[in-house]
C-alpha cells in the first residue's frame, strides 16, 4: 500500500521534472512571473513550469522530458523525511497558469519538494519505480466508497485541448491497480470533441497541464465507479464559450457531468447557467485552489462545489484517521449568484462564519484535495509516467465517480436533504473558519460513508449540529484518552436544554466523565443546559486494539463522528523463579518469586496470580504422581521493586509447575511458568493426617 501518514511517503517531485517540458508556453492572461522569457528567445525556451523555482531543475532547450528522472535505483523515498511539516501548505503546484476573464483553467496540482531537497540526486520521479500517493484502494477504504460500482451510469470528463496518450495512459493505470480496462474496444471510454465529433485538433504547445488534468479527470473516475462508462469530452480550447459548449453536449450522454476547471467570477456569469439546463444530470465543480477564492462554474446553484480536504489514513489498516481543511482550497459567497433553496434553508447556513445573506455559498461537499496527501497519477504527455497529484479536481472526480457508483441523482437538494453521510470537518481554515454545521472551508464536510453521518433530518427539522473540537487521539489499549470535548453550532434551547448521547462502535470500549475512568460504561447520557455551547467533556478507552468510532448525538440534532486509533499495549514481561526448599516438621515450603516488568522497567501494583500444579502445568500426570491438576493457587501485588514472592508448603516429593499471570492498567496481561522438583522425603506423617499444599503471599 502507498500511505502517506499526513503526506505522501515518496518525496519525489514530479513539478521538478515539469520543467523538460519543451513549449511551456503561457497562457492568455497568465502573469509574467509564470515564466520569464529573454527578449527574442523562442517560446519553447521557457521551459519552467508556471510556479516551479528556476532552481528546481533547469534544462535546456528540447531535452527530453525524462532529464530530470530519479536515476536508476534511486529509492522512491528519497528525502521524505524532510516532507515533514508540509503537510497542509507549500508542496502543492498547479499545473496551469491563471486564465484571464473569459477562459477558465484546469485546477490539478502537482507535489513538489521544498527547495531544500531540490538539489537532492534523484529529485524527479522515476517511472520504473512505480506509484507514489494514495491508491484507489486506499480512497475507497478511507471514504467508505464500493469499488464495483457505476454499472449502467455514464460519467462525462469535461476537458480542454485533446489528451494524445489518455486511452494508454488509462491502461496502464489500470493494469497497475487491477482495474478493469476501460477502452474503446469494450465501450468503456468514448473520446469526443465538445460537438460530439471523433476528430479532434492535436493539442497546441503549453497545454501539458491540461494534459494532466485529463489524465486525473478520468483515472479516478474510472478508480472509484469502474464498472461505469466514461465518456471524454474535449472542448477546443479552454475558452469558456468551448468548454461550456462541451458541457451542454456531455448533458445529452451522461448522468454526471464533471468540470474540474474554473474560471474567476464576472458579472453576466448567471447566464451561463443554461449550460445546466438538463435537471436529470448531475453536475460537478470544482471551487479552485485559491484559498477564500471563488471559481465559476462552481458558484452556479446548479451545479455540486467541491472544495478540498487534507487527508490522513491510518498505516497499519488504510482506515480513515483524520481529515482537516486544506488551507488554499477555494470558498466563500458568491457575489453575483443567489443560494439554492435547499441550501438556504439548511439550518447553519446562516451562522456567524458562513452567513452570505442569500447568495450562493461554496463549497459543498469536499474530499482529499491537498497534493500532500494527493493521488496517484499516470501521465506520459508532459510527464514520465507516475507523479503524485491533488487539487480541488481530484476531489470533484472523486465525488462525482461516487455518485454514479451509488447510482444517485446529486443535486442541492440531495446534499442538504439529509440523505448522505458526510463527516463535518471542523479543523483547520482556508480563510474562512472550519465551523462546525455548514462553513465556507469545506461545506457540509466530506462524503464520508465509512465515519460520517447523516444530518438528523432535512431541511430545516434539524436544529443545529454537533462537532468535536478536540482533536483526533491515537491511544495504547486499556489507557483513557485526553479530555474528549464537543461543541453546538447553535446554543441548547428549551428548559431541558438538549439531553446529548455519547456511544462507542466497539463492545470493548468505555466512556467515563471522569479522567481517571470512574464508573465507566458503554455509553453516556449527558445534558447540554439551555443557552450552552459545549457538551461536557468525557473520556475514552478501549481494551483492545483497532479504529473505533465516538458517535455522539440528540434527536434533531447532526451528529458528530470522531475516530480514534488504540494500538496494542505493550504486553508485561513474568518471570517466575522457584528459590531452595526449605524443611519444616510437616512440609516443605518453596519461594516463588515473581518479577513483572514492562520495557525493562518494573512495574508496581500489578496483579499477579498464581497456581501450582502437581506434573505440568498443563496438568499431566506426573511420574509417581496419584493424582493430577492444581494442587493450590493464591494471588497479590507487586510492591514497589517490581516484585512479589509466594510461598507454595507442600508435605508430599514430586514434580511442580507454577503458573503465573499478571495484569497491570494501561498493558496487555503477560504470563510465564517454572517446573520445580521437591525430592527429599519427608520423616511419616503420624496421627493419619492427610497431604496439603497450599500458596501464602510471603512477601511483596
Amino acid at each position: 500500500m502507498s500511505l502517506h501518514s499526513g503526506l505522501v511517503r515518496c518525496a519525489a517531485s514530479v513539478a521538478l521534472v515539469a520543467a523538460a517540458l519543451a513549449g511551456a508556453t503561457i497562457a492568455p492572461g497568465a502573469p509574467r512571473t509564470a515564466a520569464t522569457i529573454a527578449p527574442g528567445a523562442p517560446r519553447t525556451a521557457a521551459t519552467i513550469a508556471p510556479g516551479v523555482p528556476r532552481t528546481a531543475a533547469t534544462i535546456a532547450p528540447g531535452a527530453p522530458r525524462t532529464a530530470a528522472t530519479i536515476a536508476p535505483g534511486v529509492p522512491r523515498g528519497a528525502g521524505a523525511a524532510a516532507l515533514a511539516g508540509h503537510s497542509s501548505r507549500g508542496l502543492g503546484t498547479a499545473a496551469c497558469p491563471p486564465a484571464p476573464r473569459g477562459y477558465s483553467s484546469c485546477l490539478v496540482h502537482v507535489l513538489r519538494l521544498p527547495v531544500a531537497l531540490q538539489a537532492l540526486p534523484g529529485s524527479g520521479i522515476d517511472p520504473g519505480n512505480g506509484p507514489a500517493g494514495y491508491s484507489p484502494n486506499e480512497i475507497a477504504t478511507t471514504y467508505g466508497y464500493s469499488t464495483t460500482g457505476g454499472e449502467g451510469s455514464t460519467i462525462a470528463v469535461v476537458d480542454a485541448y485533446s489528451d494524445s496518450t489518455i486511452s494508454t495512459d488509462l491502461a496502464a493505470f489500470s493494469t497497475q491497480f487491477g482495474l478493469r480496462q476501460c477502452t474503446a474496444s469494450n465501450h468503456c471510454l468514448s473520446i469526443v470533441n465538445q460537438a460530439g465529433g471523433t476528430s479532434t485538433a492535436p493539442a497546441p504547445p503549453g497545454t501539458t497541464g491540461w494534459a494532466l488534468e485529463t489524465s486525473l479527470d478520468v483515472e479516478w473516475v474510472h478508480a472509484l465507479a469502474p464498472n461505469a462508462d466514461i465518456l471524454l469530452v474535449e472542448a477546443a480550447t479552454n475558452r469558456d464559450t468551448d468548454l461550456f459548449a462541451a458541457t451542454r453536449y456531455a448533458a445529452t450522454k451522461a448522468q454526471y457531468v464533471t468540470m474540474p476547471w474554473g474560471g474567476t467570477e464576472f458579472s453576466g456569469e448567471s447566464a451561463l447557467n443554461a449550460a445546466f439546463a438538463n435537471s436529470s444530470v448531475s453536475y460537478f465543480a470544482a471551487v479552485g485552489d485559491t484559498a477564500s477564492e471563488l471559481s465559476y462554474p462552481a458558484t452556479s446553484p446548479d451545479v455540486v462545489a467541491v472544495g478540498g480536504t487534507t487527508l490522513t489514513v491510518t498505516s497499519a489498516t488504510g482506515a480513515w484517521k483524520s481529515e482537516t481543511a486544506w488551507d488554499t482550497a477555494g470558498g466563500g459567497c458568491s457575489r453575483y449568484e443567489t443560494a439554492s433553496a435547499a441550501q438556504a434553508r439548511y439550518p447553519s447556513y446562516d451562522q456567524k462564519g458562513a452567513n452570505c445573506a442569500g447568495k450562493r455559498a461554496v463549497p459543498d461537499l469536499s474530499l482529499d484535495a491537498n497534493p500532500s496527501s494527493g493521488v496517484a497519477v499516470y501521465d506520459t504527455v508532459g510527464y514520465p509516467g507516475w507523479i503524485v497529484a491533488g487539487g480541488t479536481s481530484a476531489a470533484t472526480d472523486m465525488v462525482a465517480a461516487h455518485a454514479a457508483e451509488t447510482g444517485a441523482h446529486v443535486d442541492a437538494t440531495f446534499v442538504y436533504g439529509g440523505t448522505i453521510n458526510v463527516y463535518n470537518v471542523s479543523a483547520g481554515s482556508n480563510g474562512h473558519p472550519c465551523e462546525i454545521g455548514y462553513n465556507l472551508c469545506t461545506g457540509l464536510g466530506s462524503w464520508n460513508t465509512a465515519v460520517g453521518s447523516t444530518s438528523a433530518g432535512a431541511g430545516s427539522s434539524v436544529a443545529g449540529a454537533f462537532g468535536f473540537t478536540s482533536g483526533t487521539q491515537e491511544l495504547a489499549a486499556g489507557t483513557w484518552s485526553g479530555a474528549l470535548t464537543v461543541a453546538l453550532s447553535k446554543p441548547a434551547t428549551g428548559a431541558a436544554g438538549v439531553t446529548v448521547t455519547v456511544a462507542s462502535s466497539s463492545s470493548t470500549g468505555e466512556l467515563s466523565t471522569s479522567p481517571g475512568g470512574i464508573l465507566p460504561s458503554r455509553s453516556l447520557t449527558l445534558r447540554v443546559p439551555s443557552g450552552s455551547l459545549e457538551v461536557p467533556t468525557f473520556y475514552y478507552r478501549s481494551t483492545t486494539a483497532g479504529t473505533r468510532t465516538i458517535t455522539v448525538s440528540a434527536p434533531g440534532w447532526a451528529p458528530a463522528v470522531q475516530t480514534v486509533t488504540v494500538t496494542a499495549s505493550p504486553t508485561l514481561e513474568v518471570v517466575v523463579a522457584p528459590g531452595p526448599s526449605s524443611r519444616s516438621k510437616r512440609s516443605y515450603h518453596v519461594p516463588l518469586t515473581v518479577t513483572v516488568t514492562s520495557s525493562d522497567r518494573r512495574v508496581a501494583r500489578a496483579h499477579v496470580s498464581i497456581a501450582v500444579y502437581l506434573g505440568t502445568c498443563a496438568g499431566r500426570v506426573a511420574s509417581g504422581a496419584g493424582t493430577t491438576g492444581r494442587v493450590a493457587s493464591g494471588a497479590g501485588s507487586t510492591g514497589s521493586r517490581g516484585l512479589v514472592v509466594f510461598t507454595f508448603a507442600v508435605s508430599a516429593t514430586g514434580t511442580y509447575c507454577a503458573k503465573v499471570t499478571a495484569a497491570a492498567p494501561d498493558a496487555t496481561p503477560g504470563s510465564s511458568t517454572a517446573p520445580f522438583t521437591i525430592s527429599a522425603a519427608l520423616p511419616p506423617v503420624t496421627g493419619g493426617a492427610r497431604s496439603r499444599s497450599r500458596v501464602l503471599v510471603l512477601a511483596a
